[in-house]
């Protein structure tokens, strides 16, 4: 049977890498992107906006995904910030517009949510916690949730996702944080980290695996999606920076409370996977996922 998928902001990060897990797995993949293809070879990539109904229709009509997976976001919490009215209609009204054209085409929907969502009061929350996020691009989030879940019911699937490292594919390449931590530590030889922001970072193949397994297992509700290991940005430098030879001291201990950012954001991010293991979802740990990024470099 031919696998479908119609995978939104594909010219992203994760939707770059989720287009490239999906192939090797034998779907067949089409992808959005809003400003520039990301030349992806064997996708069929098309540009959209997916705050045009007319035009998210015609798309889901044309792939025919048996899955849409929707990415497709502003995602940098400071820029959410400047502009709440665009955030809210690329970010909510998008997810809702998306949704609902999936579940017009009887498509399942599998949308990224985040650990944003969160308002970090204790570590390790899971999918009972009541999501109280501190800022603009947090609460975009949560409020796309609830209209993703309305429209798709339980076809419907959401997964928070934490915090994601790799390798950027095609256009993305460069944008991860850990790519521009790499850089800073190969030009200028320092990066600074905070040492009380903490997150459970989850490795990009990993991330792909959740949800792709989501979709083909027919996982539904809202869901945390999350390394297994809590542990602070500054931790995560030192580890990054260590597998890749660069000295452990290069990474500058620092404090978040030392930053004004425009958007809020919990100290405290990290999310439990407790339900998800219990279903046979098991990413590797930190040390594991560098030294599996290092090994990916030479596929790049």
């Amino acid at each position: 049977m031919d696998k479908r998928a119609l995978i939104t902001g594909m010219g992203g990060f994760l939707g770059s890498n989720l287009a490239v897990h999906l192939q090797k797995q034998g779907w067949t993949v089409w992808g959005s992107y809003h400003a520039k293809a990301p030349g992806l070879k064997g996708v069929e990539e098309r540009p959209l906006d997916v705050c045009l109904p007319d035009a998210v229709t015609a798309l889901v009509d044309q792939a025919k995904p048996q899955v849409v997976f929707h990415l497709a976001a502003l995602a940098d919490p400071d820029a959410c910030a400047a502009d709440v009215p665009a955030t809210r209609q690329i970010n909510v009204q998008g997810a809702k517009l998306v949704a609902q054209a999936a579940a017009k085409a009887g498509a399942r929907i599998v949308f990224a949510s985040t650990d944003q969502v969160c308002d970090g009061s204790r570590a390790l929350a899971d999918e009972a916690d009541p999501a109280r996020p501190l800022g603009v691009y947090g609460a975009s989030k949560r409020d796309a949730e609830a209209l993703v879940i309305q429209a798709g019911g339980d076809r419907a699937l959401v997964l928070r996702l934490a915090l994601t490292y790799g390798w950027g594919r095609g256009g993305a390449k460069g944008r991860n944080f850990a790519e521009k931590w790499l850089r800073a530590l190969l030009t200028s030889g320092r990066q600074v980290a905070f040492t009380d922001q903490w997150r459970t970072p989850i490795y990009a193949e990993d991330a792909c695996l959740g949800l792709a397994m989501g979709a083909e297992q027919g996982w539904s509700g809202v869901l945390n999606l999350a390394g297994p290991e809590r542990l602070t940005r500054h931790d995560f430098g030192v580890r990054l920076a260590r597998e890749f030879g660069f000295p452990e001291a290069a990474v500058q201990a620092a404090s978040a409370t030392d930053v004004v950012f425009k958007d809020p954001r919990p100290m405290d991010a990290s999310l439990s996977i407790a339900k998800l293991r219990s279903w046979g979802f098991t990413p590797r740990g930190v040390d594991s996922g560098l030294k599996a990024m290092h090994r990916d470099l030479e596929d790049l």
